[in-house]
């Protein structure tokens, strides 16, 4: 259960993304847990109907886990998933990240997956033809689809959050096509209206019987639960229903231009980033929740136990249980998953995987892969830490060591990296870098005609803290030598725990020394090192008079960054008789930091929003369709000032929002402390 300050920065975030009316859905789930469809619908005073729209929303986005009656006794609830709401921060340093590695055409195609959640191919060529419309016959194609995939994906999306109406929100989620039966279109108009009429009258009337009391509201929903069941029977029964009837033949087909080079160029783009996963294909299952489908499981693997089940039984059948549901987890991340059933066809020979040959399947889902993505940040955060400390082409070294095990980096709870030849990092370090100007050793041999690879040597000899084996200098390498029997002794591999354990200090530090001053994380940084220690010993340590310690170490553990041990002299515990001992309790001084954290974005979030209330007419202004044709020059002298004004306001307020979103990710998802990746991510 996530504490309450990531609760409220959760619901600033599906505020600002999703509008007003699926935050005020969102808000029970997230302060409440595990809610059904009429508990929600009370607790938001929303109607039933709006909060299917704002959950069809939230599953879209891969933001909500459904549990069915299978895993709880005939219960149908929904939960929200807290850690992937906190990931929509990142969604900007993403596309730009995508932008940097693969191209403007790449961050067009993440953006476009992470403004509508899921998307299918067609639909991505279909999103981009209307950007950048083809006109000219010869160079492009006519792309038809069938309204299948059409229907199925045409969910709410950020651009529906403005819509407080219940037509806005349910049109846009289950929109179908004008059914083709032979009746006339007065005949439709007019039962149209009809219906139109007897959804306003129900709407009425469940507003009175929602005064009235529960008990009212819950008959009338049943009522209107037969009744939809009724209307759609009728549909079915008629042929008039898309949804229900999605492969019919009286569905027009979705048609669009596109250009082929375009077209090609997309799915090219497309299979990089699948290769890569950095994109993912969506499985159904992905939206149960998985700690229902652990204990499921687990039930399962205890009931193969005959007779007395011990303690050892239980961890035995809740790791198997956890195999189960990584390995099903593993399975859907394949990204073979997301071609076209026409590449598996061959028995004899196992067919080539050849990017020309491959085609994505039109009806298969995709969605970002966010957990790819912090791989590149920590890799981003690793190399900065290096140049930091040495100097720029260290950091390009490590840079190349990473890019060369990039294949292999899937998960960033990884301790280390896979071990590299310094062959290999010598094809990977960029031909223009001098990497002779990074060093400088008169007693050395080498200049700037010697091989990069000798060069590459001193490097990771640097890297690697070999002038220093003790265990303070092992603590301080970023690289170290291969131990496995198989790899060749030249071998090295970037340690990534022993550097992220370093960033989380650094993180720790900051903060302390914001907050409370450079003494302050003196003290902290002396009972690190030393660990338990009375006030006597730290002021001397520390070189603090003992007034300036008793008021620090109170503030610290009012914080929860220092803890207090009570070692008694005695038995009955007498205060005089009683050493008070402190020390730092890493997994307690990370979480409350990180607590902090969420606090001081729930803070900037917010006082964006409060800016853009400010200047609501000027924000309408500019939205204005001339004025954004004109370039704002019909805005007035004044209205640009302000304008400029409020842009720099703004541009600061997300900086610093993505500052702290970048330490968050330090403290909560890199491996080398109490707090990592993997224990927080499924279940939060």
């Amino acid at each position: 259960m996530s504490d309450k300050e990531a609760v409220r920065l959760g619901h600033h975030i599906i505020s600002v993304h999703f509008g007003p009316q699926v935050a005020r859905v969102a808000h029970p789930i997230l302060h409440r847990g595990r809610l059904t469809l009429p508990q929600i619908s009370k607790l938001s005073s929303v109607p039933p109907r709006q909060v299917q729209a704002a959950l069809i929303v939230l599953t879209q986005h891969n933001l909500l886990w459904w549990t069915g009656p299978d895993y709880t006794g005939g219960i149908e609830a929904y939960e929200m998933d807290v850690g992937s709401v906190l990931k929509l921060e990142r969604v900007g340093r993403v596309v730009e990240m995508g932008r940097n590695e693969w191209g403007d055409e790449a961050a067009s195609i993440l953006n476009l997956l992470s403004t509508h959640g899921k998307l299918t191919l067609p639909q991505i060529l279909a999103e981009l033809a209307k950007a950048d419309p083809a006109t000219d016959a010869s160079t492009s194609y006519l792309y038809s689809s069938t309204s299948d995939n059409q229907n199925q994906s045409n969910h709410l999306t950020r651009a529906d959050r403005d819509s407080d109406s219940e037509n806005d929100l349910s049109s846009s989620s289950s929109s179908s096509p004008p059914p083709t039966k032979k009746k006339s279109k007065r005949e439709l108009e007019k039962e149209r209206k009809d219906k139109e009429r007897a959804r306003k009258v129900r709407e009425k009337e469940k507003a009175k019987e929602a005064k009235a009391g529960l008990k009212n509201g819950k008959r009338r929903m049943l009522q209107d639960e037969e009744e939809e069941e009724r209307e759609e029977k009728d549909q079915r029964e008629t042929g008039t229903d898309s949804l229900t009837n999605p492969t019919s033949e009286l569905q027009p087909k979705v048609e669009f231009r596109v250009d082929k080079k375009k077209a090609a160029s997309v799915q090219k783009t497309l299979l990089v980033l699948l290769r890569q996963s950095f994109i993912l294909p969506y499985h159904p299952s992905q939206s149960i929740s998985p700690r229902d489908k652990l204990i499921t499981l687990r039930q399962e693997e205890l009931a193969k136990i005959r007779g007395v089940i011990g303690p050892k039984d239980r961890n035995a059948a809740w790791e198997k249980a956890w195999g189960r549901v990584s390995a099903e987890r593993e399975s859907w991340a394949d990204w073979k998953m997301a071609l076209r059933k026409e590449i598996g066809k061959s028995k004899t020979k196992k067919p080539k995987l050849d990017d020309d040959a491959l085609r994505i399947s039109d009806s298969v889902y995709l969605y970002v892969n966010m957990d790819r993505f912090n791989v590149l940040i920590r890799n981003d955060l690793i190399v900065k830490a290096a140049s930091d400390r040495f100097n720029v082409e260290a950091g390009s070294v490590v840079a190349a060591m990473l890019k060369s095990s990039h294949s292999s980096q899937m998960k960033v709870s990884e301790i280390r990296s896979d071990p590299v030849t310094i062959y290999q990092i010598s094809q990977a370090i960029p031909r223009n870098l001098e990497l002779f100007r990074g060093i400088f050793d008169p007693s050395s041999t080498l200049d700037s005609s010697s091989a990069p690879q000798a060069f590459i040597q001193t490097y990771l000899s640097l890297l690697g803290s070999e002038d220093n084996p003790t265990s303070s200098g092992q603590q301080a390498a970023f690289v170290g030598r291969s131990k496995s029997a198989r790899d060749s002794a030249g071998s090295y591999q970037v340690e990534f725990e022993t550097v992220c354990r370093r960033l989380k200090r650094r993180v720790l530090d900051a903060v302390v020394r914001e907050r409370w001053g450079d003494d302050a994380a003196r003290v902290v940084a002396v009972v690190l090192k030393y660990g338990k220690m009375d006030e006597k010993h730290i002021s001397k340590v520390a070189m603090l008079s003992p007034k300036d310690v008793r008021v620090i170490t109170a503030a610290l553990s009012a914080a929860s960054l220092l803890e207090l041990q009570e070692v008694p002299r005695t038995t009955d515990r007498t205060p005089a008789r009683t050493f008070y001992l402190w020390h730092v309790d890493l997994a307690r001084a990370y979480t409350a930091l990180i607590s902090h954290l969420y606090k001081s974005m729930a803070n900037q979030i917010q006082r964006k929003e409060a800016e853009l209330r400010a200047v609501t007419g000027l924000v309408e202004r500019r939205n204005r369709v001339d004025v954004r044709e004109s370039g704002g020059s019909l805005l007035g002298t004044l209205d640009r000032r302000d304008l400029e004004i409020l842009e720099e306001k703004l541009m600061k307020l997300t900086l610093a929002c993505q500052r702290t979103d970048l330490n968050v990710f330090i403290l909560r998802d890199l491996p080398g402390g109490p707090v990592g990746a993997g224990m927080l991510d499924m279940f939060d």
